[in-house]
């Protein structure tokens, strides 16, 4: 579903050095299959330093997306969204990484973080694409 070329949209980011708040840059995404899963090509084309390409995928037996623990599938009305949960560090500080995998015509990943003994999480990046 969200296999190729044509996406365009946002990154949405909490900026943790001076002055701080929340950042949005222009974003591209290219998704190519491969046997293992999708290959994804994240594109800023005015931060291109942060360009970023990685393996996406679902281990066989269904349990793990992308490094992280399925935790919740929740149907919509033209895809799926998928919930995920795994150990991470965000700024400097353990913590636990939730992501959010909206797979539709209106494809976006969101990251929410919970630091350690924390049981509320926060928005910590949001990429949003569209693709006509």
């Amino acid at each position: 579903m969200i296999s190729g070329t044509g996406w365009t949209g946002t990154l949405n980011y909490r900026d943790y050095s001076p002055p701080y708040g929340d950042v949005t840059i222009s974003a591209e995404l290219a998704a190519t299959e491969t046997p293992d899963g999708l290959n994804l090509s994240y594109l800023y084309p005015k931060v291109p330093q942060a360009n970023s390409e990685g393996l996406f995928a679902l281990t066989e037996d269904g349990a793990v997306l992308d490094g992280g623990r399925i935790t919740v599938i929740t149907r919509t009305e033209d895809g799926l969204i998928v919930t995920t949960e795994e150990a991470c560090w965000n700024d400097n500080t353990p913590a636990a990484c939730v992501r959010d995998y909206s797979f539709s015509p209106h494809a976006f990943a969101a990251k929410r973080v919970r630091f350690a003994g924390d049981p509320e999480t926060f928005l910590r990046n949001v990429c949003r694409f569209t693709r006509p």
